[in-house]
């Protein structure tokens, strides 16, 4: 399976940088167009109900901070990958009913697809063939999962910005790089 150990491999890391660079030099286009999206897709097989709640109410969060990580336009970030509001659709009740397996009612256009049965779908970054961009964006979202797994609760997220920001750059160079090119 392609875990995030074996995407980081240097084989399969060289692989990826190859593929990526002959797509560009063929002239295909990722960043540059309205029409294309990097998206992650990570097995359910491993993340707990409390983990998706987690993950949701931190892309609602940080929605912010996700946005500057995504460089999408506005436009585009809000039509393919808008945040949860954590108030008004993030309720008890529907944090109870996702605790409780039941997250069938979510639409596919949000930052945190829950509509696919065997995956959860990261559907925030604009499109990238620049390899240093794709790792660092691999890099945040095994960082999001892995950050949604260690809290018992969604009391146990930090409310503060400034921390999760630090969290994350903490976590890899690739992911500390992705975030200071974007400013962050």
């Amino acid at each position: 399976p392609m875990t995030f150990k074996y995407l980081n491999s240097p084989r399969i890391e060289q692989k990826i940088k190859s593929a990526l660079a002959l797509l560009s030099d063929k002239g295909a286009r990722s960043y540059d167009t309205s029409s294309c999206g990097l998206h992650f897709h990570v097995s359910r097989a491993g993340i707990t109900p409390q983990a998706i709640v987690n993950l949701l109410v931190m892309t609602a969060r940080f929605k912010d901070v996700i946005f500057k990580l995504s460089r999408r336009t506005e436009y585009n970030f809000i039509r393919w990958s808008r945040a949860y509001d954590e108030a008004t659709e993030l309720t008890p009740e529907v944090k109870n009913n996702i605790k409780n397996g039941d997250d069938g009612y979510f639409s596919r256009y949000h930052m945190v697809n829950l509509t696919n049965r065997n995956t959860v779908e990261f559907r925030f970054f604009r499109g990238t063939l620049n390899h240093q961009s794709f790792f660092g964006a691999l890099h945040f979202i095994n960082f999001l999962v892995e950050y949604a797994l260690k809290c018992e609760t969604e009391n146990d997220i930090t409310s503060e910005a400034i921390e999760f920001i630090k969290q994350a750059k903490d976590y890899s160079d690739e992911l500390k790089n992705l975030m200071e090119k974007v400013g962050l």
